[in-house]
């Protein structure tokens, strides 16, 4: 009997792996499969992939009409995450395109600025605020970064800013290369040696984590295993660096990966934010559109309407009249 029960059990776990994997790794059809392309890109709206936004490229990926690798915002961390999507093979970025190293914002000269509202019509995200013949400004929390506004400039008043980074990107005095930058880390060190895995962190975290996991995971940068392990739940409290006898400064670890995912959190509700204002901006220029067609076609049908009724009396009139005259100078 719990032979039986443990085959079952078995059978279900694989089945569940099985159907786990294939809904991840299997290809799907429809807008589901470019909803997932489109999530995993930056949603900058730039154009530099060749296309109008990157709705329009996950479109052209999902049908095979082009590469995963011309996303320059994204960079790699994209390009990774496409290729795992789709089953294909990672690509480096097109030589064609520049690495984007440091998010920019565009910053408009106000003093400049001539109120051409070229730049307005430009951004894909509406994050410039101004009207004809108005001093423009930028919404910085809504700018992409795109560059779209910087070209239709007649006066070359927009310029493009590094946003200002985090102060735990600080350079601080480390004991070697391996450990993450970050404001803690000038003090005295120790000569930092291998884990041998011992489990003395495990056996003095209050939080009843497992440090060592986390240490490795953050390590190699897996954040998403980092979180399954609970994370989040370390209060970062040292003990684990006090008790380690290889002095791995593992709190350090961890907080560097909790600022990366974080940071990544960060991206990615920019990114949707950013893709629901495109997507209203659509919205938004196709009802326009839609309202001036309407009224051109009243109007012209106003015009046809009144051109119809117009009344013909007169004109039969002035014929009648004309033609009795031609015939009374006939017979004279």
């Amino acid at each position: 009997m719990l032979s039986a029960i443990a085959v079952i059990t078995l059978l279900a776990i694989l089945f569940g792996a099985i159907l786990t994997v294939a809904v991840a790794r299997l290809p799907v059809a429809g807008d589901l499969r470019i909803d997932r392309i489109d999530a995993l890109l930056p949603q900058t709206q730039c154009g530099q992939c060749g296309h109008a936004g990157c709705r329009p490229y996950a479109e052209a990926i999902a049908h095979d009409q082009t590469d995963i690798n011309l996303c320059s915002p994204g960079g790699d961390a994209t390009i990774a995450g496409l290729a795992d999507l789709l089953g294909m093979e990672i690509k480096p970025l097109d030589a064609s395109l520049e690495r984007v190293e440091v998010r920019t914002v565009a910053v408009i000269d106000e003093h400049a600025c001539i109120g051409c509202t070229l730049c307005i019509q430009a951004c894909p995200v509406d994050a410039i605020l101004g009207a004809n013949k108005q001093m423009h400004t930028v919404i910085s929390e809504e700018c992409t970064g795109c560059d779209l506004c910087i070209p239709p400039c007649p006066v070359d008043c927009i310029d493009k800013v590094p946003v200002s980074q985090d102060i735990r990107k600080v350079r601080l005095p480390l004991p070697n290369n391996n450990v993450p930058t970050i404001k803690a880390n000038n003090q005295r060190t120790h000569t930092v040696q291998t884990c041998i895995r011992c489990g003395r962190c495990a056996q003095v975290c209050p939080s009843q984590l497992l440090p060592q996991q986390l240490y490795w995971h953050a390590r190699a940068g897996r954040l998403d295993k980092a979180q399954d392990d609970n994370l989040f739940d370390c209060i970062e409290c040292g003990y684990c660096n006090t008790i380690c006898p290889s002095h791995i400064p593992l709190v350090d670890y961890y907080r560097h990966a909790k600022s990366e995912i974080l940071k990544q959190r960060r991206d990615r509700q920019r990114a949707d934010h950013a893709r629901k204002r495109t997507t209203f901006r659509k919205f938004r220029l196709d009802r326009a559109e839609q309202e001036r067609s309407e009224r051109h076609a009243a109007k012209r049908a106003a015009l046809r309407q009144q051109t119809q009724d117009k009344p013909t009396a007169p004109v039969s009139v002035s014929l009648t009249r004309v033609e009795q005259k031609h015939k009374g100078t006939s017979v004279n």
